[in-house]
């Protein structure tokens, strides 16, 4: 019997025009260490249909990210039944800003 599809994307999200995926699978220079304390995502301009980045988000003991949504300032994240809160760094709201402008 064959093995069922991997999902390669948990979950994602949108915030102005850029794209938020987090993925379940690690990157080809993704260390593993990383990889077993944290959740990935991956960061695209839709506009421009370019990969910008990528940032963890860590675990909470064992436990991994179950959802999360992007707003212009903060990152949402569940994590079991916690709800964390990360606000974002100058590099992602400048390219929040950036992206916006080119918009208009």
């Amino acid at each position: 019997m064959a093995k069922p599809a991997l999902g390669v994307n948990a979950d994602s999200g949108i915030c102005g025009h850029l794209l938020f995926v987090h993925s379940n699978v690690p990157g080809r220079f993704e260390k593993k260490k990383m990889w077993e304390q944290s959740s990935v995502i991956d960061v695209y301009d839709i506009n421009r249909k370019v990969y910008l980045f990528s940032f963890h988000i860590y675990d909470i003991g064992k436990r991994k990210i179950r959802n999360f949504i992007v707003t212009p300032t903060y990152v949402y994240a569940l994590i079991d039944t916690k709800l964390v809160m990360y606000q974002l760094n100058d590099k992602l709201k400048n390219e929040l800003k950036n992206v916006s402008k080119k918009s208009l």
